[in-house]
């Protein structure tokens, strides 16, 4: 390896490693992805990641919640998507837990999948959970309530 190719290796690395802190800190803000995980720094800003789950069944005007691992169908799938949300956050979305759920429970018309996180609040400085709402419909039937 000639010397110029190793001084332009060697600078795009130094670059690399002097801007992805940036761009993780930016990613864990913007997509909520886990500040553990993709060596970056933004780890040392926020306490170890604390998610919840909660998924609820809705069909003839009456709501139930699911416990996916309680269902050999579902509890494979469960795994991956918490995992996925607890590393990829907002961008690991609960799609195909939804349709297996639909093709579990056929008396559902709908799925509310809620995502919670615990994050710091800047104001008051304790421990607040950040929901996000992911509501389905099942294929083929109209919605009981429209998306919100």
């Amino acid at each position: 390896m000639s010397t110029a190719l190793r001084k332009r290796v060697a600078s795009a690395f130094i670059l690399f490693v002097a801007v992805w802190p940036l761009v993780h800190y930016g990613l864990c803000r913007t997509f909520d992805i886990n500040p553990w995980k993709f060596n970056g720094f933004a780890m040392y800003t926020v306490p170890v990641r604390q998610i919840e789950l909660v998924y609820v069944g809705i069909g003839n005007g009456r709501e139930e919640r699911i416990e996916p691992f309680e269902h050999p169908a579902l509890a494979k799938e469960a795994k991956r998507f918490q995992q996925g949300v607890w590393t990829l956050g907002r961008l690991y979305p609960p799609h195909l837990l939804a349709n297996m759920i639909f093709d579990e429970f056929p008396q559902y018309d709908e799925v509310l999948v809620v995502t919670g996180v615990y994050r710091i609040n800047r104001e008051t400085k304790l421990m607040d959970l950040d929901q996000r709402h992911y509501r389905y419909t099942r294929p083929g039937r109209d919605a009981a309530h429209p998306e919100e």
